[in-house]
Formats: C-alpha cells, structure tokens, sequence
C-alpha cells in the first residue's frame, strides 16, 4: 500500500534528531542503548481480523517510551465501538503502548471511543500524520479552498482510487463518474495489477482476472454513468501511484 509511505514521511520529516529504522522482525532490545524513544507512524491498525502480538513484542523488547500518532480503528459497517472483539495481541500491544506513551494520537473520534471502552484514556484526536506533509495548508485556507471550488470552470482534481472491495462499488463508481467528468488523475495506492500497467509490466492472469472483474462490478454498480470499456480506458490513461 503505498498510501502509507505518507504518513510515515510525515511523522519522518517532523524528527530532526537521527533515526533507526527497522522491520518488524528485529530484536529491539539491542535498541535500549542507541535511542531515546520508539516512534509509530500508526494507520488503522486497531482491526478485529488482525493480531498485533508481533508489534506487541517489539515494544515489551524494547524499553523505551513510545510516541504514537495516526492510529485508526476498523470495524464492520454499522459496528459500535463496545461491538469492536480485538485479538489478544491487539488487547496487549493497546495497552503496553498507553503505559509507554504519554498520549496516543488517533485519527478520530471513533477510535478514541474504541479505545475508551478498553479503559485507555490517554488519547488525543490527531487526525493522519500525513498532514503535516503541507504545514502552510492549516484548516481554515483548506475550508476557504473548497468554498471557493464553485466558481473555478475546470478545477485540477486527483481521485483516489479506493481498496475497490465490493461492498463500496457503487460510491466508487460515483467518485470515478466525477473524476472521469472532471479529467482527473487517478492516483492508486495498492493492487498489484495497477501498478504493473503503470510501470508497463505484464499482469500475472490472477490479477488480470481481479482487474477485470474490479472493472465489471464499477461498471454494474455506475448506473449507467459508465460501461466497462470507458472505465478500462479511463484508468489506463490517467493512472498513476504516489512515487510515479
């Protein structure tokens, strides 16, 4: 998912003191010694299908403070933050990081009322830290920005292509009928297929079949904004990933 290499670049480029990266596989306890604290870049890793024992084990190891921005909460549509039934690694990687950090920064409100039901407190509503990206970019000039969108006759727009799950192909398929209408760029954040046809590489039949049938369900869930042949025509032309 190259969406994420945003709000880590985010979180990278507000440290001015050096860094040590590492995988997920490392043993951090050799990192006692050379840092100061461990920083997490943090997506919507609160998720009920996924274990976070590997990043729980990384903090244990590692006996350092932490500093946590960006983490997200997932649930099923429709699902109450009291509905949300974490894995056990997930349950212990939370509360290690609310002994270790001081506040934990999370993307919204409804994590914060995730992890309010967990008993952890120390939250604070920091949104993505990919917004630091663009710091002279404050709330108020981006509000102003968008109120004034009416009046400009053909307005640069980007349209960030979606996960494509079939559960959201009929929103999709409306944001792609505006980007469409509009001349938009398409960027893409993830499948593989997308990012060969970008790069002009040739697309294994499983992800040539997935495309295609990503391109069948817009297609059937447009209502008639666009067929098939004008979506694959469309994403050829315009598509593009973030380090393209």
């Amino acid at each position: 998912n190259t969406g994420n290499f945003l709000f880590q670049f985010g979180i990278m480029q507000s440290i001015a003191n050096p860094m040590i990266h590492f995988p997920l596989a490392t043993d951090t306890r050799r990192f006692n010694d050379l840092a100061d604290v461990l920083v997490i870049p943090a997506a919507n890793l609160v998720n009920p299908d996924w274990d976070l024992a590997d990043w729980a084990e990384i903090i244990e190891r590692c006996d350092l403070p932490v500093f946590i921005a960006g983490l997200g909460a997932q649930g099923p549509r429709g699902a109450s933050p009291r509905s949300l039934k974490l894995q056990p690694g997930t349950d212990r990687f939370l509360r290690l990081v609310a002994e270790r950090a001081r506040l934990i920064g999370v993307r919204g409100a409804w994590t914060a009322d995730v992890l309010d039901v967990l008993g952890i407190h120390n939250v604070k509503i920091t949104g993505c830290p990919s917004m630091t990206l663009n710091r002279a970019r404050a709330g108020a000039s981006i509000a102003a920005h968008i109120a004034n969108l009416p009046s400009i006759k053909q307005p640069k727009i980007a349209y960030l292509v979606g996960l494509l799950d079939a559960t959201f192909y009929e929103i999709e398929a409306r944001l792609m009928a505006f980007a469409m209408h509009h001349n938009a760029t398409a960027v893409v954040q993830t499948h593989n297929e997308f990012f060969r046809v970008v790069c002009g590489e040739d697309i294994p039949s499983n992800e040539l079949q997935r495309m295609q049938s990503n391109i069948s369900g817009l297609a059937s869930s447009a209502h008639g904004l666009f067929d098939s042949g004008r979506c694959a025509d469309y994403l050829l032309e315009k598509m593009h990933f973030y380090s393209d």
